[in-house]
């Protein structure tokens, strides 16, 4: 059936009575063009994910009639959508794909456990085979898992993370016969170097470890989760820009040139935009400046042709392509790569730089015009205000005034009276 509409009366008893269960909630106005393309989504994955027997329900809200109820929940643009778990108690944001299988995947890792424990190396190859990015914690072989205090850490890392990614735990020695090349700190690990007590991500045939040179806390174990979990250089797109630019840092784009089509009589033959020679070299390069550069920025690759309009924005022509595009999506501040910047070793470095803060990032004039319209509405704020409660004001002291004055002569003319009488 169709996810379940729940209403201000509804909502918090249908919560509470299914407190076993994981909601996957939709706060939506009938009117949103975005609302209406997402219904017929979420009513598909909520028929595959019932049939399937998952520990979740799918809910949704017309915030255009329970108001309060969406205003509760901080909704101020539609559609919103919302995990709540624990009868109510706790609520999050939804981080999954908008397409029906992406919805699916995503009920599914919040339906399951945090890690899959493994115990041979067979069955640690086969799980990293399935993903795009995994995350594999190998345990140390001398030291009791109750007692690993890296493990807890990374544990309560992986609570805050699992619902987007895949996570495993396996014994040291597993590692040895995955197959896979292991590198640390941007070399291949040393033979005296032990992966037990370490997080490894593994991607395609490469495995990189956590590096020594950050912290081990939850939230830097979360930071480099997040940052590390998808490819090393993904296709960007609109399902994808909002994920990829919101991890905490800028995100690097390679601005790539269009696809080339030939047509003939007969045919019509599409060049990929990953395969046009130019593009391809460009990449090769970009691969490399990401593996060094992953901890500072997130990287992806964009058809320059059909996001020209954007890539326009932020000052990169399809003239002088392809190109390397910086964004900080929070802020919008951006910075295209100068063209003279080419290469490996002249992009890391001038990245290091912008990391560095050396070099400083440009902001797109509408950001630019909100920060300074901010300031401006202050004080503009500030002088609506003295001209509405301004007179207002005036007239509560003026009123005020006249009422001590009247009391004063009152005063004074009952003396003068008193005083006539005694004479």
């Amino acid at each position: 059936g169709d996810a379940v509409e729940l209403t201000a009366e509804t909502f918090d008893k249908k919560i509470a009575e299914a407190d076993d269960v994981k909601w996957l909630m939709k706060f939506y106005a009938p009117w949103c063009g975005h609302c209406k393309k997402l219904a017929p989504v979420w009513d598909a994955a909520e028929n595959s994910v019932t049939k399937s027997g998952l520990k979740i329900r799918f809910g949704s809200v017309d915030c255009t009639v329970h108001k309060k109820l969406c205003k509760r929940f901080g909704v101020s643009s539609y559609p919103v959508l919302k995990v709540i778990d624990d009868g109510g108690k706790t609520v999050s944001d939804y981080r999954g794909g908008r397409t029906t299988d992406l919805v699916i995947q995503y009920a599914e890792r919040l339906a399951g456990p945090v890690y899959t424990e493994f115990t041979t190396a067979k069955e640690l190859k086969n799980f990293i085979s399935q993903f795009k990015s995994s995350f594999v914690y190998f345990r140390p072989s001398e030291v009791e898992a109750s007692e690993d205090a890296v493990w807890h850490v990374v544990h309560e890392a992986a609570k805050k993370m699992y619902d987007v990614t895949s996570i495993a735990v396996a014994p040291e020695d597993a590692a040895e016969d995955v197959g896979v090349k292991i590198v640390h700190n941007l070399k291949a690990l040393k033979d005296h170097e032990v992966v037990g007590g370490r997080l490894l991500v593994f991607r395609k045939d490469e495995a990189k470890c956590y590096p020594d040179s950050r912290n081990r806390t939850v939230e830097d174990y979360v930071f480099w989760i997040n940052g590390h979990r998808s490819d090393i250089l993904p296709k960007v797109d609109h399902t994808n820009y909002r994920d990829l630019a919101y991890r905490g840092k800028p995100i690097a784009i390679a601005v790539l040139r269009g696809a080339k089509v030939k047509e003939t009589a007969d045919d019509t033959t599409v060049t990929p935009v990953e395969a046009v020679p130019i593009n391809a070299e460009f990449l090769q390069s970009m691969k490399g400046v990401a593996r060094e550069m992953e901890e500072n920025f997130a990287f992806g690759y964009l058809d320059g042709k059909q996001w020209d309009q954007f890539a326009q924005q932020y000052g990169v022509s399809q003239r002088v392509l392809p190109r390397l595009l910086l964004i900080e999506a929070p802020t919008d501040y951006y910075l295209p790569l100068p063209v003279e910047v080419k290469g490996h070793r002249s992009t890391v470095e001038y990245l290091t730089k912008v990391a560095s803060g050396e070099v400083k990032m440009l902001r797109t004039w509408t950001s630019a015009f909100k920060y300074h319209a901010q300031g401006y509405w202050e004080y503009i704020g500030g002088g609506l205000m003295l001209l509405i409660f301004g007179p207002i004001s005036y007239m509560f002291w003026a009123e005020y005034r006249a009422d001590l004055r009247r009391k004063r002569e009152e005063k004074e003319k009952k003396a003068m009276e008193e005083l006539k009488k005694e004479k």
